[in-house]
C-alpha cells in the first residue's frame, strides 16, 4: 500500500536559490540538531554562549568548523540536478549518483531497517542492516515542476524513510545534514559497477515511533540501542557513518567491540572513494585533523 505524507509540499517550486532554499530549510535548523545527543558530544553546543551572551574561545573554534562543514555540503548539493535516469548528480558523466539516510534518534536508540535479499540472492547487502533511506530520486518531487536539489533531497529521503519504517513529517519534522564526509558505496547491476554518494542526515525523535516497513526492498525495521549495536551485520557504508555519528558517546567496551568492523567498513569504503578520486575515509578515532579534512571533502566531489 502506498502513502503520501501529507506534510511533504505539494506546490511548485519556490522561487528562491537552491542555496537560499538550502540554507532556509537545513542551516536553520541547527537549533534541533544541537538537541541530537551524539552532536553535542562530538562538537559541544554549537551557541556555546555563557549568561552574559559572550561565546568562549574554544566554542568559537568548534562554530567555525561547523559553519565550513555546512558550507562545504551546501556547495556540493547546489551543484547537482536531476539526471536523465531518473537520479541525482552533479553531471550525467558523474560515475556516480546521490543517496541519503537518516539517523533518527530517540532515548539512547536509533532506527534502523534490514535490506532485503534480492530476487536470486544477487544484491551484496541483502540481509544487512542499513539507516532508512536511499537513491535520491526526481520521481520523489510532488511537485509539478522542477525542483532545487535541496529540496528535492530532502523530499526524496522523507518519502524513502516513510516507505522503509513509515516514519511521517509529523514524526520528523526537522531533519539536518549531521555533518560527515562523503561515504561512497558501491554495488553491482548486471555486472556492472554502480557508487553512490551518500548523504547522511539526522533527527532527534520526541517520541518513540512506532515502525512498520512497507517496500519491498526492506524485510525488517526496528529500534537498535546505542549501547548494544550489531556491527557485524551494517552494510559498510552504513556502519560507517553510524560510527562516526555516535563514536563520541559510546562507552570503551562498545568501541573496542565496534572497532574491527568498523576499520574494515572504512577500509572498503575508501578504497570506492579513491576510484572516483575523493579522500580517504578516516576512522572515528583517527583524531580532528583527517576527520576535519572529510568533512570538508564535498567541495572535491565533480
Amino acid at each position: 500500500m502506498q502513502h503520501r505524507d501529507p506534510a511533504v509540499p505539494t506546490g511548485l517550486r519556490p522561487p528562491w536559490t537552491g542555496h537560499q532554499l538550502w540554507l532556509s530549510w537545513s542551516l536553520g535548523r541547527i537549533s534541533q540538531v544541537r538537541s541530537d545527543r551524539a552532536h553535542v558530544g562530538m562538537f559541544g553546543d554549537q551557541s556555546g554562549a555563557s549568561a552574559s551572551g559572550r561565546i568562549p574561545r574554544r566554542q568559537e573554534h568548534r562554530q567555525a568548523i561547523w559553519s565550513a562543514m555546512n558550507t562545504a555540503f551546501v556547495h556540493f548539493v547546489d551543484r547537482c540536478q536531476g539526471q536523465a535516469d531518473g537520479f541525482v548528480a552533479t553531471s550525467p558523466l558523474a560515475r556516480w549518483r546521490l543517496g541519503a539516510v537518516l539517523m533518527a534518534q530517540h532515548a539512547g536508540n536509533f532506527v534502523t531497517i534490514r535490506k532485503s535479499p534480492a530476487d536470486g540472492g544477487t544484491y551484496e547487502f541483502g540481509g544487512l542492516h542499513a539507516l532508512p533511506g536511499g537513491m535520491v530520486r526526481t520521481g520523489d518531487w510532488p511537485g509539478e515542476e522542477e525542483a532545487a536539489a535541496p529540496a528535492l533531497v530532502e523530499a526524496s529521503l522523507r518519502a524513502r524513510v516513510l516507505k522503509e519504517a513509515s516514519l511521517t513529517s509529523a514524526a520528523i519534522p526537522a531533519i539536518s545534514f549531521c555533518g560527515l564526509g562523503p561515504v561512497v558505496s558501491s554495488y553491482s547491476v548486471k555486472g556492472q559497477a554502480r557508487f553512490t554518494l551518500i548523504a547522511p542526515y539526522a533527527c532527534p525523535l520526541e517520541e518513540r515511533a512506532s515502525l512498520q516497513a512497507d517496500d519491498h526492498s526492506v524485510d525488517d525495521c526496528a529500534w537498535v540501542s546505542c549501547a548494544a549495536i550489531p556491527w557485524e551485520r551494517f552494510a559498510p557504508a552504513n556502519r560507517v557513518i553510524v560510527a562516526h555519528r555516535l563514536w563520541a558517546i559510546l562507552a570503551d567496551c562498545e568501541r573496542e567491540s565496534a572497532r574491527p568492523h568498523v576499520a574494515r567498513s572504512v577500509a572498503q569504503c575508501t578504497r570506492w572513494a579513491t576510484l572516483m578520486g575523493l579522500p580517504a575515509v578516516p576512522r572515528p578515532w583517527d583524531g580532528p585533523e583527517p576527520i576535519e579534512a572529510w568533512r570538508n571533502a564535498w567541495e572535491a566531489v565533480g
